[in-house]
């Protein structure tokens, strides 16, 4: 293809190693530079308000009322937290005085001690009736072979007297 001098060159730059960009796609636009006054810029107040720098009686006069407010709002807070303490007190007192006034909760230890005259009572109730001192336990199953078992005495801790028959085979399988 034969190139015109109308058409943009493929390179630019001095020694045209430079891609171009002819319509602009990679280009990115030059940011804007304000330029900075090197003096300070006076606004002059508007119509109706006074110059900056000359102090206003009616903003005084708001935040002496401000001040004044949060001063007495500080004072009442201070004083409800110590009526708050003083009432918290008072519930104290209140509360130790219930509690000095109910009958203490027994112990584990009176528990159990009653538990046991209540044992001791009942058996020595079924002596003076000629009973054995333990009521039996009853048999759930009625075979002869859990009858025979239930009342075999008992031959050790793993086999209580109460188990059915088994032989220590089966029971080392299981």
């Amino acid at each position: 293809m034969a190139s015109f001098e109308s058409d943009p060159p493929e390179f630019v730059g001095r020694d045209q190693t430079t891609k171009a960009d002819p319509k602009g796609k990679r280009a990115t636009p030059a940011p804007v530079v304000v330029p900075v006054p090197s003096v300070a810029v006076y606004n002059p107040p508007l119509a109706g308000e006074a110059h900056p720098k000359i102090a206003r009686k009616s903003v005084a006069e708001r935040l002496d009322k401000a001040e004044a407010n949060l001063t007495s709002a500080n004072l009442e807070l201070t004083a409800s937290k110590a009526h708050l303490r003083s009432c918290e007190l008072i519930e104290a007192d209140a509360l130790s005085a219930f509690i000095k006034a109910c009958p203490a909760p027994p112990s584990a230890d009176e528990i159990y001690r009653a538990h046991i005259k209540r044992e001791q009572d009942a058996k020595l109730e079924r002596v003076a009736k000629g009973l054995p001192p333990v009521e039996p336990k009853k048999i759930a199953a009625r075979s002869p072979i859990d009858l025979a078992a239930a009342q075999r005495p008992r031959t050790s801790q793993a086999m209580p007297t109460g188990t059915p028959l088994r032989s220590p085979i089966a029971r080392r399988i299981v």
